[in-house]
């Protein structure tokens, strides 16, 4: 509440991974949060779901995590979220055929836990967001743009979609073409915005402004393909806090106007 009173922001994506949005169970956000939140004008747009930090889950480790996912879902739906963003976890092995080969399709057991996923999300009214990923235990060489919309095409569940990571663009080298390659036909559900340095293979998330993006060209991109979704500020700063986040904001909204 202390954060939205203190800036011009009424849509945020919940944390899920740890913290207090992932301690508090579906009653009290029923009860107690979501009532609050609705009378402050506040509107939960999506929730990061929880994750492994390696991008790996072990097939011992697999009921234990998807409960987490589901109870994730259920707090999705009571929020009125309209989508969970996921860290694409790799079952154990399969890794190996994507430092060896690259290829999406060949993932089966990975693919069949995706799957679940998108449709256990689905019975909660959620899309599931997969967001491209830097390297990783699970993901050698990352999960780039391109694979991300490989799993979209490979899985064919319209609550599918994708969210674009700026920062992780940065450490995937792709942050050039990934204003080129974006279209109408692949827009993500999501964006987490950020900054990065173009030589670092740091996942830096820096404020926006603090990097080498082309904010400008970002925008205009944006507005070219007619995005009308989500932009969430996701930052790593020590220096976090409203008056951080409201200087982010003019910036944005100073390079959305000078677009205009």
């Amino acid at each position: 509440m202390k954060l939205h009173n203190g800036i011009e922001i009424n849509n945020y994506e919940l944390w899920d991974q740890d913290g207090f949005f992932a301690e508090t169970g579906v009653e009290i956000v029923i009860k107690n949060l979501l009532p609050q939140m609705e009378t402050a004008g506040i509107i939960v747009g999506s929730l990061h779901a929880p994750f492994k930090k390696d991008c790996i889950i072990s097939e011992d480790e697999y009921e234990s995590y998807f409960m987490k996912f589901q109870k994730c879902c259920k707090k999705g739906n009571a929020y009125k979220a309209k989508y969970l963003v996921i860290h694409p976890p790799v079952i154990t092995g399969e890794e190996n055929i994507i430092k060896d080969k690259g290829e999406i399709h060949l993932l089966e057991k990975s693919l069949l836990f995706w799957q679940k996923m998108g449709k256990e999300a689905g019975v909660y009214g959620l899309d599931l967001a997969f967001e491209n990923m830097p390297p990783s235990q699970g993901w050698p060489s990352g999960c780039n743009w391109e694979m991300s919309l490989e799993i979209i095409k490979i899985l064919k569940q319209p609550n599918i979609k994708t969210c674009l990571d700026i920062s992780h663009c940065f450490v995937n080298k792709q942050i050039q073409s990934i204003l080129t390659e974006l279209n109408e036909k692949n827009l993500p559900v999501g964006i987490h915005v950020s900054d990065g340095i173009v030589d670092s293979r740091k996942d830096c998330h820096l404020p926006p402004g603090e990097g080498d993006l082309d904010w400008l060209n970002f925008f205009a991109v944006l507005q070219k393909n007619k995005y009308k979704r989500n932009l969430v500020i996701e930052v790593n700063s020590p220096y976090l806090g409203i008056d951080l986040l409201q200087k982010i904001i003019s910036f944005l909204q100073k390079n959305i106007q000078n677009y205009n």
